[in-house]
């Protein structure tokens, strides 16, 4: 019993994908999965349940402007043994605009005539 997670961005959500499929690789359909959340990788949380398609798969979106650990859970039935797979999810934290250096010397050298100007002025 094998369970697999891919956690993506898409659209401002986080995307979590669950496979399911059996000892041979063979996808495992109409199973409950469920996703959890967890920002300290040991208390979770409950976000949601989904049932695996045909293709084993059940897939759910959440949103989080921290980083956390999220987890799909098969819990296991009369034939197949419970299976988990947990991803870390790292929010990526935006980079300022760089600076033009052009910007920089626009504001030195008007810093510079002010300069002048007020010694000017004082004679």
């Amino acid at each position: 019993m094998t369970t697999m997670m891919q956690v993506k961005n898409k659209d401002d959500k986080v995307q979590l994908k669950a496979i399911l499929t059996d000892a041979d690789g063979n996808p495992l359909s109409g199973k409950l999965i469920n996703f959890y959340k967890s920002y300290d990788g040991t208390t979770w949380e409950l976000i949601d349940q989904k049932t695996t398609d045909s293709q084993g798969v059940a897939i759910t979106d959440d949103m989080t402007d921290r980083s956390c650990y999220y987890k799909a859970r098969f819990n296991g039935d009369e034939v197949y043994d419970s299976s988990e797979a947990i991803k870390y999810y790292q929010v990526k934290v935006p980079k300022p605009p760089p600076i033009a250096w052009w910007i920089i010397v626009i504001v030195i050298i008007l810093l510079l005539i002010a300069i002048i100007l007020l010694l000017i002025k004082e004679k």
